[in-house]
């Protein structure tokens, strides 16, 4: 698709209603014939896979269609704001990237690491885990240290007046 025309749409629009649905797809059917081959009762009756592709087949995909037709329709943004044409110039950047993406999946990790090992050598050693309310205190101080590290690696990033900052901060973001 070519930036700023309408061509290619269809094909757009009919890639996002049947790639990561299929993918899920693929997914279910596989593990199903894991459990029908280890002759489980929690195998998915056939009636729910033709449930599951009617819904798919006969919402999802028509809504994505008709949601690319009428984006494609649709006016283009208007931005509120002036931007200059010239680029600005980015300020010399004082650390590497590399230390900055370590800092960004050590710090998740670190608070993490010690419930998990000890959640994991309990389940190892066939023992019962009964700090779950624990576990769940750490998931919430864990999402709090994830959102907390996005902010400030790009709140240093717009510091330096990086407005390219978009793929970068992406490799930081845990």
């Amino acid at each position: 698709m070519i930036k700023g025309t309408t061509e290619g749409w269809r094909s757009v629009s009919w890639s996002t209603a049947c790639f990561f649905p299929g993918i899920v797809f693929v997914i279910l059917t596989a593990l199903n014939f894991v459990l029908w081959g280890n002759k489980s009762t929690g195998v998915i009756p056939i009636s729910l896979y033709f449930e599951l592709l009617s819904l798919w087949f006969c919402i999802s995909v028509p809504l994505t269609l008709m949601g690319g037709f009428f984006g494609t329709r649709a006016e283009a943004i208007q931005y509120l704001v002036w931007t200059n044409q010239i680029p600005w110039e980015i300020s010399a950047w004082k650390y590497p990237s590399w230390l900055l993406i370590l800092g960004a999946g050590t710090l998740p990790f670190g608070t993490l690491f010690i419930e998990l090992f000890f959640f994991l050598s309990s389940l190892w050693l066939g023992r019962f885990y009964y700090v779950f309310g624990f576990l769940l205190v750490v998931l919430l101080v864990l999402i709090i240290v994830c959102a907390e590290v996005s902010v400030v690696l790009t709140y240093m990033h717009l510091c330096v007046e990086d407005w390219q900052t978009g793929g970068r901060l992406s490799l930081l973001r845990v």
